[in-house]
């Protein structure tokens, strides 16, 4: 599923438990990643690549877009280092998100 990663959908009936886990997708930053657990514990991710992906925290102590700003820091230093590789059309997204992450603090 894809919508918008904030506070209303935190809130809304979409973003709760079910039988299975299940993980919401942000339209507005790609590999950006809600993760529902039956349990009821909501995490954030940061999807690259294949099948691969970091934990930025649980929803219950980080508001998406302190998730969001800390997916765009941890991404961008793994390109930079040159632990994922990317395509060009992808540099320039992390590279303009970067930019535009840092201009905003």
């Amino acid at each position: 599923m894809r919508a918008i990663i904030g506070p209303n959908l935190l809130s809304s009936k979409v973003a709760q438990p079910t039988k299975k886990p299940f993980e919401v997708y942000d339209s507005r930053l790609p590999g950006f990643t809600l993760r529902v657990q039956p349990s009821g514990v909501r995490s954030y991710y940061a999807r690259f690549g294949r099948n691969r992906r970091i934990t930025l925290g649980k929803a219950d102590t980080l508001l998406p877009d302190e998730a969001r700003e800390r997916d765009v820091r941890r991404c961008s230093a793994m390109w930079r280092t040159g632990a994922i590789r990317c395509t060009a059309s992808e540099a320039l997204t992390v590279s303009r998100l970067e930019s535009s992450s840092l201009t905003r603090t």
